[in-house]
């Protein structure tokens, strides 16, 4: 990987400027600045080999980078066996080695190189960029933002390197091996590794055991599984802890997944870390690794740090099968024995996704009867009801499952679309903003809230959760919304159309919608923009050009000649698209 990082480091002296942590002396030079994606929960960057697009893993928690076996495979590349062994989460992996024409990774590029091949299991990203790339730069996770940064320090020993906040917190790095620091578990010293690539923080069951929590302790429940480099999949559970603390933070009553998940040799190590800080920590903090200065600096940012939540429990062996033949199995285990809750709820998770909403209803039923408090059926069971359109019931369900240990954001926007599908917009903004306390920067949340809020008439709140949107990843939809909220009160939209419309393609829809809006194209310039598409486009293109024509026509108030675009809207636009709803939510003001 010698090589990569000299491109990288090429790069920044061409692209970026020196940010200055304590001038004139030491300078934090910017190496690069990665926009990341969240898949899996966990961060990918875009890359390619020989040519083909790939998904590039950002992960601190791997000793090595490598390439997947899927991926290898199905790139067609040849890989040698080696007589070395990968051993992480799962298991052991054979190591293999390819020879690649291209890697790029970012804007760094790399001719003719061997890689690492691994992984039993296909994982959340193609290319696992390792530890072995990442302790060579200082490294800083800002998902506020929507970016990790690495950083070239120079001059900078003995500096305070948070630039970002003057009271950010430290702790000290234990050696150059893996990012682990010392944290405290119920007041029980420990070592927690900071693990990009883990979706969810983790207490090893040895140190769970040790406060006095093991999976058999009232109240854990189960919360499935877990994996990694390996071909075994890991069982994990659920657990309230009474603290966690590092570096001057306390968290209090935190959920956290407990799991044996750090086997001895499972990050290369005899004494391997007891805790994983994963990507839920990471969201909820702004995080520079300094390994230079072997120090990690972090600003705690809001909302719920560590959102475990229980699940069904870990049955990996039914993947090997199809599901007629698991549907079988589970009908003669349940009929040698009615009252097994286990097989019960798995029924009911295959039933649904089979959409057979009736049939798992009946099952949860049963589950539900024997277990009141099994969080991971209300959860199930909720969804069943609101498919069947019994919105009561399933809001009864949500509530209960919340009591029972699911209070994360996604069970309050679920809780808000169904708000929604009352036709409550009042009630469903107070879901989406008990969703927002647990995950400030919850992008569903704030593109759904902004849209209700934006309908209500209260273009300020809606105007900042656009702003919000916007800071951590340009979207055009978004861009639009956000001029609207500002047009509607009087404010000038179009430094947000133009902001858009700068980071669109040429040609990219809703490039033209944009441009409309902001004047810089006609309404006949906008229509025939859409006239050289395929039907099917054409078809979703009319359907929102219609609406934010009709918006545009309002905020000019010309009312009278929006009511036409949007009537034709509520009538042919299809029922799942937002400007549908929105031309009805329009179209009711007009009365």
């Amino acid at each position: 990987m010698n090589a990569l990082k000299a491109s990288l480091l090429a790069l920044a002296a061409l692209a970026f400027p020196a940010l200055a942590a304590d001038p004139p002396r030491c300078k934090l030079v910017r190496i690069v600045e990665w926009p990341v994606q969240f898949h899996r929960d966990v961060p990918i960057i875009e890359g390619s080999i020989n040519g083909t697009r790939i998904s590039v893993l950002l992960d601190t928690g791997a000793e090595v980078s490598l390439l997947t076996k899927t991926t290898a495979e199905k790139l067609g590349l040849y890989a040698r066996s080696t007589q070395e062994v990968l051993v992480g989460v799962g298991g052991e992996s054979r190591m293999l080695v390819a020879w690649i024409d291209e890697l790029r990774i970012g804007g760094a590029v790399r001719k003719g190189m061997r890689v690492r091949v691994g992984g039993e299991r296909p994982l959340a990203g193609d290319f696992i960029l390792g530890d072995d790339f990442f302790k060579e730069h200082d490294l800083e996770f800002d998902y506020a933002k929507g970016v990790v940064r690495l950083f070239q320090p120079v001059d900078c020993k003995g500096v305070f390197l948070a630039y970002w906040d003057s009271n950010a917190l430290q702790l000290p790095m234990e050696n150059e091996t893996g990012i682990v620091v010392p944290i405290k578990v119920n007041g029980r010293a420990a070592r927690a590794l900071l693990d990009s690539g883990a979706s969810a923080s983790l207490v090893d069951l040895s140190l769970a055991a040790k406060v006095g929590i093991t999976p058999e302790t009232a109240g854990v429940a189960s919360s499935g599984c877990g994996y990694g480099l390996g071909a075994d999949t890991v069982p994990s559970w659920v657990a309230r802890f009474d603290t966690v603390a590092l570096g001057g933070q306390t968290i209090r009553d935190p959920r956290l997944h407990i799991a044996d998940h750090l086997g001895k040799r499972a990050y290369g190590s005899d004494v391997p870390p007891e805790v994983i800080l994963g990507t839920d920590f990471l969201r909820a903090h702004r995080v520079l690794v300094s390994r230079s200065q072997r120090r990690v600096y972090f600003s705690y940012l809001g909302g719920q740090i560590f959102p475990a939540t229980p699940s069904l429990e870990c049955d990996d062996s039914a993947k090997a099968k199809s599901a007629g033949e698991a549907l079988a199995a589970y009908d003669q285990s349940i009929a040698k024995n009615s009252s097994d809750t286990k097989t019960l709820l798995r029924r009911a998770t295959l039933r649904a996704s089979q959409d057979d909403a009736s049939g798992a209803l009946s099952d949860l039923d049963a589950v539900i009867r024997a277990e009141p408090g099994n969080a991971a059926a209300l959860r199930l069971r909720a969804e069943m009801r609101a498919t069947l359109k019994n919105y009561e019931g399933a809001l009864a369900d949500t509530a209960a499952a919340i009591a029972n240990g699911m209070r994360s954001a996604p069970m309050y926007i679920l809780r808000a679309m169904l708000r929604h599908a009352q036709g409550d917009h009042v009630r469903a903004i107070e879901e989406y903003d008990e969703a927002l306390k647990l995950d400030p920067r919850h992008q569903g949340a704030l593109r759904a809230r902004g849209r209700h809020l934006f309908y209500a008439g209260r273009f300020e709140a809606a105007e900042s959760d656009y702003t919000i949107l916007l800071a951590a990843r340009p979207n055009g939809y978004d861009s639009i919304w956000l001029s609207l909220s500002r047009s509607r009160r009087g404010l000038d939209g179009n430094a947000a159309l133009e902001e858009g419309i700068a980071k669109l393609k040429d040609g990219e829809w809703p490039a033209p919608i944009l441009r409309y809006l902001s004047g810089r194209l006609s309404r006949e310039d906008l229509i025939a923009a859409m006239a050289s598409t395929d039907d099917k486009k054409r078809n979703s293109q009319e359907c929102e050009a219609r609406f934010f024509m009709a918006a545009r026509l309002i905020t000019d108030g010309h009312d009278s000649a929006a009511r036409p675009l949007l009537e034709k809207a509520r009538d042919e636009c299809p029922r799942n698209y937002i400007e549908y709803e929105a031309a009805l939510v329009e179209l009711a003001k007009l009365k």
